[in-house]
């Protein structure tokens, strides 16, 4: 039974150097290897899209780190995680990105992505923006709570106030 999301239906699945290749309602094409999934679901793989590996917090780091976190990932069918870069206030959103992806680079058992941190707005932050969506960064991350903390930049609570 395979399961999309448009519709759950039968039908048998081809994989060829690890993606799928053909989904059929017949026989697959010749195959070296047949395994028997009858009884089984077929999912599509999941997507955590909000996780945090090795995030550092006041008192201790998050327990799962990017290998142990990934690894527990894939073994219940996630097959990519979307996590956070670390903006600290005085530091570019790239230093943040290409920091947490040294961090993650070779130690994650599946595909990841990272949404962009913003914990200080300013011109020079604002213009690294478009360089990072060109780049492939979908996501930017800022946060509407934790001004005690020092995470909400005050440009977001001046422009919040006067809405």
């Amino acid at each position: 039974m395979i399961v999309t999301a448009e519709k759950s239906y039968r039908a048998e699945i081809g994989i060829k150097d690890g993606r799928i290749a053909q989904i059929s309602g017949g026989q697959v094409s010749a195959a070296a290897q047949v395994l028997d999934a009858e009884g089984k679901w077929i999912l599509p793989g999941i997507i955590d899209v909000h996780t945090h590996m090795e995030l550092p917090m006041e008192l201790a780091t998050s327990c799962d780190d990017f290998t142990t976190g990934t690894r527990a990932a894939a073994c219940g069918g996630v097959t990519t995680i979307i996590d956070f870069s670390l903006h600290r206030k005085g530091t570019s959103l790239e230093a943040s990105l290409r920091d947490r992806r040294r961090a993650a680079d070779g130690r994650v058992a599946v595909d990841y992505g990272l949404h962009a941190e913003i914990v200080e707005v300013n011109e020079a932050i604002l213009d690294e923006i478009p360089r990072l969506v060109r780049d492939g960064v979908t996501s930017f991350k800022l946060y509407m709570a934790y001004r005690r903390d020092g995470r909400m930049d005050p440009f977001w609570s001046i422009s919040l106030s006067s809405c």
